[in-house]
């Protein structure tokens, strides 16, 4: 007998696919073993969204198909059950393949952040991390209109990803990446394309002075909030780098705001301090 794909998870990895959410502390190798199947898992299920595309398009046409009908009974004073029947069938069936579709999408699969950021993220890591070092990770990618997202000020905001680890050359490091989304149309029931958007990039960078004796502090032409710190026994150096979307597209079920090439230029600006200040 054939084997589903969801069978070949360990309860672990079938507990962050129905959770959406990551949590814990492991080495890189370890991760990315564990992100193997949940990769493939992925993307099988990323198959389906083309065919629930089309029925949600098809329960479109049950709506156009309800509205023409109601039309031409209230334009033609058509006195007759089976025209309204027609209608009312319609747009009730829409309404609810409609709902029924974005509740389908929104929880099938993972966010596009677990393939376009946090995998990613984790093999540049392994190739810069001690191999037995523990790198703690904690991402939530949970669909981001999720109702747990909306805060009491009417917008979405969430830590999508947390990370912290230590490199081989001694520096220990914090990545926060924190999404706040001005999106009311969900708890309005407006209908918007469009919304206000920002991620907050984080990256806090501790380099022992028993390494490193000195680091350059930047004061590039970056577009970074940056503050330095020397304490007795380090130097710290914390990067702030704020994307902003004022009033540009925004496609529920696809998720573009937090672009890889950032966070890594983001990254590499902390090792360009410790570089110059050799």
């Amino acid at each position: 007998m054939k084997t589903s794909s969801s069978s070949r998870l360990t309860q672990q990895q079938m507990r962050m696919m129905q959770s959406k959410r990551v949590n814990g502390i492991k080495t890189t190798t370890e991760w990315l073993a564990f992100f193997e199947n949940l990769i493939r898992y992925d993307k099988k299920k990323r198959k389906r969204f083309d065919w629930w595309i089309q029925q949600a398009q098809y329960s479109i046409l049950f709506a156009i198909l309800g509205f023409v009908a109601m039309s031409v009974i209230i334009i033609y004073n058509i006195d007759n059950g089976l025209f309204l029947f027609i209608g009312i069938v319609c747009i009730v069936l829409s309404m609810f393949l409609v709902a029924a579709l974005d509740h389908r999408i929104r929880n099938a699969y993972l966010a596009d952040y677990f393939r376009t950021v946090l995998v990613p993220l984790v093999l540049a890591l392994h190739e810069e991390m001690p191999e037995d070092a523990p790198l703690g990770l904690k991402a939530d990618l949970r669909h981001q209109l999720n109702d747990d997202h909306y805060t009491v000020r009417g917008v979405y905001q969430w830590n999508l990803l947390q990370v912290s680890g230590k490199l081989q050359n001694g520096v220990n490091f914090w990545i926060n990446i924190r999404i706040i989304n001005r999106y009311k149309g969900h708890h309005k029931h407006i209908h918007k394309t469009k919304s206000k958007r920002r991620v907050v990039m984080n990256l806090q960078m501790n380099y022992p002075k028993k390494h490193h004796k000195m680091i350059h502090v930047l004061r590039l032409s970056h577009g970074y909030k940056e503050k330095y710190k020397e304490k007795p026994d380090k130097y710290i150096l914390k990067l702030r780098h704020t994307l902003k979307f004022k009033n540009s597209a925004f496609d529920k079920h696809r998720y573009k705001d937090v672009p890889l090439h950032e966070l890594m230029l983001l990254i590499r600006t902390g090792f360009h301090a410790l570089e110059a200040g050799k």
